[in-house]
């Protein structure tokens, strides 16, 4: 057996055996050349989700910068101010309401009534600073300051109502919903502020209670009236107001909230301190098994794995 394998093994093929077989095989698989015409191409059916056009938002229309005065003495209605996206009401306080009386009874002021309230001025001065401004000053589209026209030496309040409506599609993630008013030390309109104002106004900054009319593009606070300095000038310790973005939403329709969520107390989370990641468990409460140990049960969540994310 073993000489017939080497005398097969070494037995050759023949060179002309070899090549007429390969010629038969090239022509064998030539391909026929064959002529093409253009196919039409076939619409696309499309889905739900391609019947709605995308929203184009409307580029924002920041307002101007501007003063003017109103006369807050006729009545409680709302004066706007020429040439500017802002009318002004009076307060009408607890104090100028009639207290309800019972029949018989001597008529007693109430605790409301019988303290001290301050009274809207009769005139106002308004300023509006422009969309640069209010970004100086930490908002955004437009700034408020208001002084007392009518010669007042105190502060007054006034019911104040900015109209946004030009450019509450600046942005998206529901900025309408989201804008708040801040007050903040009117010395943050100096181009270069001071160390002190600084301070100040990290300490003396607040954030207002509003009424944002969202499908009307309005946002109205109660604001401050200073009094005027020498000169008719505004008052250096009066207050300024922005619009400004807040993380919650202050429409009548909440959308959500940008706020951080706060941790519960049921749950464990640690911070490591070599890799910077965070890491939180939410345990949950699993059947006591018939026998043995019950599973543990929980959602886990880590920074660095999820988000990548690493103090």
């Amino acid at each position: 057996m073993v000489c017939l394998s080497v005398f097969v093994a070494g037995v050759g093929v023949p060179d002309g055996l070899v090549k007429k077989a390969a010629a038969e095989a090239s022509s064998s698989t030539a391909e026929r050349s064959v002529d093409g015409r253009p196919i039409a191409p076939k619409p696309v059916p499309k889905g739900v989700e391609d019947l709605h056009k995308p929203t184009v938002r409307a580029a924002p229309r920041w307002p101007r910068a501007g003063s003017g005065r109103v006369g807050l003495s006729k009545g409680t209605a709302a004066v706007t101010v020429a040439g500017l996206p802002v009318s002004v009401a009076p307060v009408v306080s607890a104090a100028t309401k009639p207290a309800d009386k019972v029949e018989g009874e001597a008529a007693s002021p109430s605790p409301r009534a019988s303290a001290s309230s301050q009274r809207s001025p009769s005139s106002v001065q308004v300023e509006t600073f422009d969309n640069a401004v209010a970004r100086r000053l930490g908002g955004v589209g437009v700034a408020v300051r208001l002084t007392r026209g009518d010669g007042g030496a105190a502060t007054a309040p006034a019911k104040v109502t900015v109209d946004y409506s030009s450019f509450g599609n600046a942005y998206s993630g529901g900025f309408a919903s989201r804008l708040t008013v801040l007050k903040v030390p009117a010395c943050l309109l100096d181009a270069k502020p001071s160390q002190e104002c600084v301070e100040q106004a990290r300490a003396k900054t607040r954030t207002l209670p509003v009424v944002n009319d969202v499908a009307h593009g309005k946002l109205t606070a109660v604001m401050d009236a200073a009094a005027a300095s020498a000169g008719g000038a505004a008052s250096p310790d009066a207050s300024v107001y922005t619009l400004a973005g807040s993380a919650a939403s202050t429409g009548p329709d909440a959308g959500g909230s940008f706020a951080a969520t706060d941790l519960k107390p049921s749950g464990t989370w640690q911070v490591g301190i070599s890799g910077g990641d965070f890491s939180y468990t939410y345990p949950i409460p699993a059947v006591p098994a018939p026998g043995g140990a019950a599973p543990e049960l929980g959602l886990q969540y880590s920074s660095s794995s999820v988000d990548s994310l690493t103090s």
